[in-house]
């Protein structure tokens, strides 16, 4: 009796493979660049880096295992200077809001709800958010986030969409975030 093997590996089990194959080489090639540039006067340690190496991929893999997709690098490279640009732009509204004798603001808390992959992308997306300046995630509970902005009257939740677009794109995906109108 013989067994009979699939010509192909069902995708999901390929994928798997793929991010775990390319974690091992590219964190092996990341650990021996370290070990090049800390020991590579000491021509008579080269011995140790296979153990080394070998030892510091086995930690890496073990704490922190290749299970979600990789990042877009196209999508990373546009994210970028949008986010420089929306700082700085928000840094100046900011600023001119504080320096202003009315003091224009109107804080308020925003409920939203992301469509975006629960845990790394949700947390870019959180973080995001808070390193915009006038905006601030105040809670994550799953897919919703609390958001306290300095002025509600803005249009928030279109620009929580248009983050939550750059970071979907980021995460190697379309986008996947609801119009206004979609949203509760």
């Amino acid at each position: 009796m013989t067994a009979h093997l699939p010509d192909r590996f069902p995708a999901g089990l390929t994928q798997h493979r793929r991010r775990w194959a390319a974690a091992v080489i590219g964190r092996s090639a990341l650990f021996v660049a370290v070990w090049w540039v800390l020991a590579r006067d000491l021509v008579s340690a080269w011995w140790v880096a296979p153990i080394a190496v070998g030892a510091a991929l086995l930690v890496s893999l073990m704490t922190a295992p290749p299970a979600a997709p990789p990042l877009s690098i196209t999508g990373l490279i546009r994210f970028v200077p949008f986010f420089a640009w929306q700082s700085i732009r928000g840094g100046i509204d900011v600023v001119l809001r504080a320096l202003h004798p009315r003091l224009p603001i109107a804080p308020g808390f925003i409920d939203y709800t992301t469509r975006l992959p629960p845990g790394r992308a949700v947390a870019w997306f959180a973080l995001t958010i808070s390193l915009l300046p006038g905006s601030l995630t105040a809670r994550v509970e799953g897919q919703r986030l609390v958001v306290h902005v300095l002025d509600a009257r803005q249009p928030v939740l279109r620009m929580l969409a248009g983050v939550e677009e750059r970071v979907q794109r980021v995460f190697a995906g379309p986008a996947a975030s609801a119009t206004e109108e979609d949203r509760p």
